[in-house]
């Protein structure tokens, strides 16, 4: 798309790895230079006003954002789901470019503003499935059966509910036999949760059972240079054909993560939102000539009614992305 435009083109980012990837993707697919792609971060802008890589909150501290977009014949926005926050509505109601694409996985908020990204941004003009259809993807469901906390009226705060699940011994066992299960068939999963302490315990479990199968880490405690150096193991543990498991925080794994081998998912807490489950199964949907399907492994926890309303949102958002679910006590998946 920048290149037939063959205009100047400015592409906003709200995380400073998304301006090293579109940076390195520009080089890539563009034969440009390093130093031919301008970069907007801090409060020492290199720009060029032919490509430019700018990020939103350095822009949201300039006084006139407008005069700074005028000289733009065209502006793509990346993750524009973030665009309903109030400092970058106002840089996109200041851009004056008449071609305004903004690129995004979620286009559906859990706060339901999206109509201020389509405001800004236009209506989905396009949508791109990232790996072929005949591609097999199944979601492997897992029973638990531990005491659940309930408040009045069997409703109880969403943090008890947590507590109970990460102290829960039997759920760890059931996620580690999982765990152990994808290593034996040759697969690298990546286990996801919100919650620190619950992947200290997952890991620590993990190891005790198989400390011969290389572990990796990604959570708010790594700095970018250690997450590099994570990444860069990965792609030699891939290339030798040798399984791992990466536990992660899901902030880590949403936007930005590009791991495209990846076709295994453990989500080892509850998630309601379809937004979220559409972003992290999108981690095992990018294209990869080794990947032959796509797996996910789901932790119903049966005896709450919140965790069951959950996981029925979830079965809805894993229809629509036609995956097949296997449940407990079944031998072959079924379609939804």
């Amino acid at each position: 798309m920048i290149a037939q435009a063959r205009t100047s083109t400015l592409i906003l980012v709200h995380r400073a790895v998304l301006v090293d990837q579109w940076r390195d993707t520009a080089i890539r697919f563009l034969g440009l230079k390093r130093k031919d792609i301008g970069i907007w971060r801090g409060r020492a802008p290199r720009i060029t006003h032919r490509l430019d890589v700018a990020m939103l909150p350095s822009l949201a501290r300039v006084e006139k954002p407008g005069a700074v977009l005028a000289g733009y014949g065209m502006v793509i926005v990346d993750e524009c789901h973030h665009v309903p926050a109030a400092s970058f509505e106002a840089i996109m109601k200041a851009c004056p470019s008449r071609r305004v694409y903004g690129l995004t996985a979620t286009p559906k908020r859990e706060d339901r503003l999206e109509k201020l990204m389509f405001a800004q941004c236009g209506p989905i003009r396009r949508t791109l499935n990232e790996e072929p259809a005949t591609r097999a993807r199944l979601v492997k469901v897992r029973a638990t059966t531990i005491a659940l906390p309930a408040g009045p009226g069997e409703r109880s705060p969403l943090h008890e509910l947590w507590d109970a699940l990460v102290r829960d011994e039997g759920r760890l066992d059931i996620i580690t036999t999982d765990l152990m299960s994808c290593v034996a068939d040759g697969r690298s999963p990546l286990v996801l949760a919100d919650r620190k302490n619950y992947l200290e315990r997952l890991e620590q479990r993990f190891a005790s059972q198989a400390p011969e199968v290389t572990r990796f880490r990604l959570d708010g405690l790594v700095g970018k240079k250690a997450r590099r150096d994570v990444l860069q193991k990965i792609d030699g543990h891939y290339s030798e054909s040798r399984p791992f498991v990466l536990f992660a925080t899901a902030s880590l794994i949403g936007e930005g993560f590009d791991l495209p081998q990846l076709d295994t998912l453990v989500l080892a807490m509850p998630l309601s939102f379809k937004g979220r489950l559409v972003q992290y199964a999108g981690r095992l949907h990018r294209s990869h000539e080794a990947k032959r399907d796509a797996v996910i492994f789901d932790y119903l926890d049966e005896n709450h009614p919140i965790t069951q309303a959950m996981f029925r949102r979830r079965l809805a958002g894993y229809g629509e992305m036609g995956y097949r679910i296997e449940m407990p006590g079944t031998e072959t998946p079924m379609g939804l």
